[in-house]
C-alpha cells in the first residue's frame, strides 16, 4: 500500500471518529462551577515547589504588600526565609525552615541560634544570647554607647574579663567612669578606665547584706560597722577610720594591701574608743592614732577583723590574716617528703572520698613507672615545694568519683582557688572548697589573698553536657565545658528502625567526668541513660539482643556477653599539681575518661564517660615535653567529652 493510500484511510478513521464525538450529550449536572481553590480543597493532591501568596496585585519588588511562602526561600535584606509577611516590599516578619531564623517587628527583633537580638535599623541596641548573656545599649558594637551587660558566663568584652554573675553598667574603655558588679567578692565597684575609685558597701544597704567595699584612695576611709573593706590602694597609704557609731557586736573586717598599705586609726569623735591589739598573748591599749596595719603582718596577705564591745568601747582584735596567709603562694610543707620513683606509686585513698592531699619537698615519676591513686575519690591535689619531674606517668584516668557536689555543699561556682600570679587582675579573698573534705579545704585555705594581682582557678560544679542517644552507628559525643569536666557520650541504638536510640550519657561534675549511656537493640525504645554524679554507667537494653553498656563507676551491664560487652569502669578524674620549682619530664599526665562497652558490627554500643580537669601551676621554668591529656573514652559509640586543661606559670 502507497503512503497516500495510507493517508486516505487515517483520514476516514478521523472523520468516523468525529461523527460519534458529535452524537454524545452533556448534561448539566455534568458540569461544576468551581468558585475558588477551595472547592476542589480535597483533591489538591501535595504542592511540592512553587509560592503561595496572598496581597495586592503587585508582583513583589514592585511594590508587593502581603503574605509569601514558598520554597525555594525568598531574600530579603539578605537573609533568606520561607515565609514572609511584607508592607510595600518591606519585612514586617520572616521565618527561615533552614536555620529556624525569625524575625519580627519590621526586623526590630530576631532570633537565631545565637540568642535574640533587638535592632533599631541597621544597629543592634539589645541582646540575650546563648550563653544566658545580656546586653543592652545604644549601639553594641561601640563600648561608649554600651548602657548595661549581665554576664552569665565568664566572658571577655572590650579586651576585659568578667566572671560569671558579674554585671557592667557604663563604657569599661580607658578613663570612662563605669559600674561593676564583681560577684567574685562581692562587690559594686565604682571605676574610672578599669581601676577601682570607692564602692557601696553593707553599711549603706543594710548590715544583713554580705557586700565587700573595695577602696583605692590614698588618704582617710570611714568604716561602717559590720563592712568588710577591701584596700587596692596603689597612689599612697591608707588610713581605715573606726565607725562612728557602732554598737555592741558589731565588727570590720579589713584586708588587702595595694602597694603601699593601710592602717586602722581609732575615730576622733567617738570618746575613749580604744583598740586592743593581741598580736601575741599580752596585750596592751592606747589611744595612738594607728594601732593595727598592714605592716604588722606580710603586707599581701594582712587581715584584720574587729569585733566592738559596747560596754567598755572598745575594738577587740579577733582574727588576723598571719593565722593562715602565706606570704607567696602555698606549695605545700613538704612533709610526705623527697619522692624518687623506682617503681610504681599508688598513692592510698577512699573509694568516693574526700580530695587526696599530699605534700611533697622534690618529686621524680621516673620513665616506665606510673604514680595514681588507689581508689576513685573527689580529686588527687600534689604540691611540691621544689622541682618536679614526669618522666613516667601520673594519672587520674578512671578515678573520678561518684559523689553529688550539691549535697556535698560545693558553692554554685565550683571549686576556686586564687593564686599571685604577675600577670593576673583577678581579686578574690580566700578559696572556695567546700565539699572536697578537710584536708582539700585548709590546704587551698593556706593560698593568698589576691587583690588585682593574682588568677582564680576553677573547676566548675557542673561539667560539660551528656551527649544524648542515637539511632547509628556513632552516638553523640559528650559536651566540654571551659574549666570544667566533659560529660559522659551518648549509646546508640540498632534494630527496630530509628524509633530505637541509645541511652544518653550524663554531665559531669567538678569530682568526675559524666558516665555514658548504654546501647539499645530491639524493636524501638530509648536505651538506659548513664547515672549522674558519676555513677554506673547506661545498662544495654532490649531483650535477649546484644547490646553494651556505658562506661561509668562502675561501668553498665550488657543484655548477653555474646557480641555485647560491659562499658569501662571508670570516669575522667581532677588532678591539681603545683609545683614551686621548675617542672621537668618527658612523660604522660592525664585524667582521661574510660571507653564505653563495643556492640556487634559497631552497633548497639554503649557511650563512653567523660575526661576529667587537670591543672598545672608552677612558678619556675617549664621544660616538660611530655604529654598532657584529658580526653574522653573513644570507641565506636558517643565518645565521652574532653576535660579542660589548665597550664601557667605563677607569682612573680
Amino acid at each position: 500500500m502507497s503512503l497516500a493510500d495510507d493517508a486516505i484511510q487515517l483520514l476516514e478513521e478521523i472523520k468516523l471518529q468525529v461523527r460519534e464525538l458529535l452524537t454524545r450529550k452533556i448534561s448539566g449536572t455534568q458540569i461544576s462551577v468551581v468558585g475558588g481553590l477551595s472547592d476542589i480543597s480535597e483533591r489538591l493532591g501535595t504542592i511540592k515547589a512553587g509560592e503561595f501568596r496572598s496581597g495586592n496585585s503587585e508582583e513583589p519588588g514592585l511594590g508587593f504588600t502581603g503574605v509569601r511562602m514558598g520554597f525555594p526561600a525568598f531574600s530579603y535584606q539578605g537573609v533568606m526565609y520561607h515565609l514572609v509577611g511584607v508592607n510595600d516590599d518591606i519585612l514586617q516578619f520572616g521565618l527561615s525552615a533552614i536555620d529556624g531564623t525569625a524575625t519580627f517587628g519590621a526586623g526590630a527583633v530576631k532570633l537565631t541560634s545565637e540568642g535574640i537580638e533587638i535592632w533599631n535599623g541597621a544597629t543592634q541596641v539589645g541582646s540575650w544570647d546563648e550563653n544566658g548573656n545580656l546586653a543592652s545599649g545604644e549601639d553594641l558594637d561601640t563600648p561608649a554607647k554600651n548602657a548595661f551587660q549581665i554576664f552569665a558566663k565568664e566572658t571577655t568584652y572590650n579586651g576585659e574579663l568578667f566572671g560569671a554573675g558579674d554585671m557592667l553598667i557604663g563604657d569599661n574603655s580607658t578613663g570612662k567612669p563605669n559600674l561593676h558588679w564583681d560577684a567574685s567578692i562581692p562587690s559594686f565597684n565604682f571605676r574610672t578606665g578599669g581601676s577601682i575609685d570607692s564602692s557601696q558597701s553593707s553599711a549603706a544597704l543594710g548590715s544583713t547584706i554580705d557586700m565587700t567595699t573595695v577602696v583605692s584612695q590614698s588618704t582617710s576611709y570611714l568604716a561602717g560597722s559590720n563592712e568588710r573593706i577591701l584596700c587596692t590602694n596603689t597612689a599612697g597609704s591608707m588610713s581605715i577610720k573606726l565607725p562612728e557609731s557602732p554598737e555592741a557586736g558589731d565588727s570590720i573586717e579589713v584586708f588587702g594591701s595595694g602597694t603601699f598599705g593601710w592602717s586602722i586609726v581609732s575615730n576622733e569623735n567617738v570618746n575613749s574608743q580604744t583598740i586592743w591589739h593581741g598580736l601575741v598573748q599580752s596585750r596592751t591599749s592606747d589611744n595612738s592614732s594607728i594601732e593595727l596595719s598592714s605592716a604588722d603582718h606580710i603586707k599581701a596577705n594582712a587581715k584584720y577583723v574587729c569585733s566592738f564591745e559596747g560596754a567598755d568601747q572598745t575594738w577587740i582584735e579577733v582574727w588576723s590574716g598571719s593565722a593562715s596567709a602565706t606570704t607567696d603562694n602555698y606549695f605545700g610543707d613538704g612533709s610526705d617528703g623527697d619522692i624518687t620513683s623506682s617503681s610504681d606509686i599508688t598513692l592510698t585513698s577512699v573509694e568516693d572520698g574526700d580530695v587526696l592531699v599530699k605534700e611533697y619537698s622534690q618529686l621524680t615519676v621516673s620513665g616506665g613507672d606510673t604514680m595514681t591513686i588507689s581508689d576513685r575519690c573527689k580529686g588527687l591535689i600534689i604540691a611540691v615545694n621544689g622541682d618536679c619531674d614526669i618522666s613516667g606517668i601520673l594519672t587520674m584516668t578512671a578515678r573520678g568519683a561518684s559523689a553529688d557536689p550539691v549535697a556535698d555543699g560545693v558553692a554554685a561556682d565550683g571549686l576556686r582557688f586564687p593564686m599571685l600570679r604577675v600577670s593576673g587582675t583577678d581579686s578574690f579573698s580566700s578559696a572556695v572548697y567546700t565539699g572536697t573534705g578537710v584536708a582539700a579545704e585548709e590546704f587551698m585555705g593556706k593560698q593568698p589573698l589576691i587583690a588585682g594581682d593574682g588568677t582564680i582557678y576553677q573547676t566548675t560544679r557542673i561539667g560539660g553536657s551528656g551527649g544524648s542517644g542515637v539511632y547509628t552507628t556513632t552516638g553523640n559525643p559528650g559536651g566540654t565545658l571551659t574549666n570544667g569536666v566533659g560529660g559522659g557520650g551518648g549509646g546508640n541504638g540498632s534494630g527496630g528502625g530509628e524509633l530505637t536510640t541509645g541511652g544518653s550519657g550524663s554531665a559531669g561534675t567538678c569530682f568526675s567526668g559524666g558516665t555514658g549511656g548504654g546501647g539499645r537493640r530491639g524493636s524501638g525504645g530509648t536505651g538506659d541513660a548513664g547515672d549522674s554524679n558519676g555513677g554506673i554507667g547506661g545498662h544495654g537494653t532490649e531483650g535477649a539482643f546484644n547490646a553494651s553498656g556505658g562506661a561509668g563507676n562502675p561501668g553498665g551491664n550488657p543484655t548477653v556477653s555474646v557480641d555485647a560487652d560491659s562499658g569501662g569502669d571508670g570516669t575522667g578524674g581532677v588532678l591539681i599539681l603545683l609545683i614551686k620549682g621548675n617542672l621537668s619530664g618527658t612523660g604522660t599526665i592525664s585524667a582521661n575518661g574510660v571507653n564505653g562497652g563495643t556492640g556487634i558490627n559497631s552497633s548497639a554500643s554503649g557511650g563512653s564517660s567523660g575526661a576529667g580537669r587537670i591543672i598545672i601551676l608552677y612558678e619556675g621554668t617549664n621544660t616538660f615535653s611530655g604529654t598532657t591529656t584529658a580526653n574522653g573514652g573513644n570507641v565506636d559509640s558517643g565518645d565521652g567529652g574532653a576535660g579542660a586543661i589548665t597550664i601557667q606559670q605563677v607569682g612573680g
